[in-house]
């Protein structure tokens, strides 16, 4: 058990708390399988640059798309491996949704963060971050849900979950991408495959049905 000022000193430090491959490796296990709740990605603040503030999102805002392949990505301004993993969701962002045409859809959830530190932190790292709309998750609704059951009840951060059209997370990566590039593509690529394989079951329900009033 790490002392409580050690703890205390790496969150003020804006660091991640030390973990071995181990611990990632049961993190991720334990994170999926897990069904999102519609309502529950339809539940986050929106940021406004204009205003420099949270506010609560139109409905053309909302993060629950019909994208295929859902990937939320957990943040917090206080996190130092979220803030040098930007530059590589820069990159890899356009690469992906241009690629699957509509199928992909990446949406940054912050956590913790406030008007004044959301807007220091855009500020300071304008050049570093992606192009694209930032949400807060309000109260950590969502984030108690996912973290529920994981070890110490605590949410790795960063982390990415990769949501099925179901929004059934079939991946995880907690902690930085950094040195995961790599997986970061493939685990978007397989999806990608399996979502088109399967089809998409709501329309294939109502398809079944239309055929079956039809007398088809």
């Amino acid at each position: 058990m790490l002392p409580l000022l050690y703890v205390g000193l790496y969150f003020q430090l804006g660091a991640a708390l030390p973990t071995t491959p181990a611990d990632t490796h049961r993190q991720e296990v334990a994170l999926l399988h897990r069904a999102i709740e519609p309502e529950r990605l339809r539940d986050f603040d929106i940021w406004d640059e204009r205003a420099a503030e949270w506010r609560k999102p139109k409905p053309d805002e909302l993060t629950d798309d019909k994208a295929a392949v859902l990937l939320l990505h957990f943040w917090a301004s206080w996190c130092k491996p979220c803030r040098e993993e930007f530059p590589i969701w820069r990159e890899l962002q356009p690469r992906l949704e241009a690629l699957y045409q509509g199928k992909v859809r990446i949406v940054y959830v912050a956590i913790q963060t406030n008007n004044a530190d959301m807007e220091r932190f855009l500020t300071e790292n304008k050049d570093r971050m992606p192009h694209t709309t930032w949400y807060l998750d309000v109260g950590e609704r969502l984030a108690g849900v996912v973290r529920a059951g994981l070890p110490e009840d605590r949410l790795p951060m960063p982390v990415t979950l990769w949501l099925d059209r179901q929004r059934i997370v079939r991946q995880a990566v907690a902690g930085s991408i950094y040195h995961r590039r790599a997986e970061v593509v493939d685990s978007t690529a397989r999806l990608v495959r399996l979502s088109d394989q399967l089809g998409d079951p709501a329309r294939a329900i109502q398809s079944a049905k239309t055929r079956a009033s039809s007398g088809k």
